[in-house]
């Protein structure tokens, strides 16, 4: 069981059992601090990330089950995701970030977030040490559409949609389009190498 707890006027979440912080108290407001639920592994794999990579904040990927987590720099306050267990830990993307997004299942690239805009970030899966940021953080959303055999980025600027090039940043339709259904289908084939 996770309890609440403010400390020095911040708010954090402990585990009751064992008095260890699950979310440090660095949150300004209740509402800030993620109520996440761990596995017995992970309330014990979360000490070690947090003493390893100087994270405050840690939130492991519940949906693919293959040892990914996101963790907040304590010093920075920016995010990064990792890979790993027992003190080894693979960086997937740099604690650069206001945010990042957890890659989906097979995902070749994620969201990445600076200033409240969205960039597009490689997957060290499919890119290996080529994985990269590919789109600078400029747009209001984002969303990974799957056509005909392919991974298309729709992106969102001033509320209309348009398609962009995930590899290379081209903006390929102008952003006319709302909601994002109303997209007609891409008219160009996504390259996928670098």
């Amino acid at each position: 069981i996770y309890v609440l707890v403010k400390q020095n006027k911040k708010w954090g979440l402990i585990d009751w059992f064992t008095g260890n912080f699950i979310v440090d108290p660095v949150c300004t407001t209740i509402k800030e601090v993620p109520l996440i639920q761990l596995e017995g592994w992970q309330v014990d794999e979360l000490q070690t990330i947090k003493t390893n990579l100087k994270a405050d904040i840690v939130q492991f990927d519940n949906n693919n089950g293959d040892g990914v987590f996101k963790a907040r720099n304590r010093a920075t306050k920016l995010w990064g995701m990792y890979q790993g267990s027992y003190g080894k830990y693979k960086q997937l993307v740099p604690a650069k970030f206001n945010n990042v997004d957890m890659f989906k299942v097979n995902g070749l690239f994620t969201g990445v977030y600076k200033n409240n805009k969205v960039g597009i970030y490689l997957s060290a899966w499919s890119y290996y040490d080529k994985a990269k940021q590919t789109i600078p953080c400029i747009y209001d959303d984002y969303k990974n559409i799957y056509y005909k055999g392919n991974h298309y980025l729709a992106a969102k600027k001033n509320n209309k949609w348009g398609w962009v090039n995930w590899i290379t940043g081209e903006v390929k339709t102008n952003f006319n389009y709302e909601p994002v259904d109303a997209l007609p289908p891409p008219s160009y084939v996504q390259e996928t190498t670098l």
